[in-house]
């Protein structure tokens, strides 16, 4: 069974639409995350810091300089930004808020997370709790890897808080 060269021109060709699509999506995150971190790293530097450890999801950054003991955080959603510098010597701890919804489907009682934010509580009263959003669901319609990163940085950032 022979195979002419025309049939193989147009099996390299569908296959290569068929993956073209995944290309570009894995280059428009790559761009995105990278479009994240330049913001971030800017906050960082009008306060003379350098991000240590970060970590990017869907349309937000968070960063931590080590040294300084710092958090910062870039969030850009619709035509909002947002954009945070904490300083953790004003925080006592902080904690994982999701806020969520039960209802009752075929399958059982059903839990929707709404919202994810990671809520910084200050050591004095005169100060506000600061509190950065990872997730929305009036903003994002799935959450992906929000979850563990709220619940990541919560440790990482507790453990600093508490070593001091």
């Amino acid at each position: 069974m022979e195979m002419d060269l025309g049939t193989a021109i147009i099996g390299i060709f569908g296959t290569f639409l068929c993956i073209l699509p995944f290309i570009l999506i894995a280059k428009s995150r790559k761009n995105r995350a990278k479009q994240l971190l330049n913001s971030l790293t800017k906050i960082a530097n009008e306060h003379h810091c350098q991000i240590n450890q970060k970590e990017t999801f869907g349309n937000f950054a968070i960063g931590l300089d080590e040294l300084k003991n710092t958090v910062f955080f870039y969030r850009e959603a619709k035509d909002k930004v947002d954009e945070q510098y904490i300083n953790l010597a004003d925080f006592q701890s902080c904690k994982v808020i999701n806020t969520n919804r039960t209802f009752k489907s075929n399958s059982g009682m059903q839990k929707v997370i709404d919202k994810l934010e990671l809520d910084f509580i200050p050591k004095t009263r005169e100060k506000q709790d600061i509190k950065l959003e990872f997730f929305n669901a009036d903003v994002s319609l799935q959450l992906y890897e929000e979850l563990q990163g709220v619940e990541k940085w919560s440790k990482i950032l507790n453990d600093r808080l508490v070593k001091k």
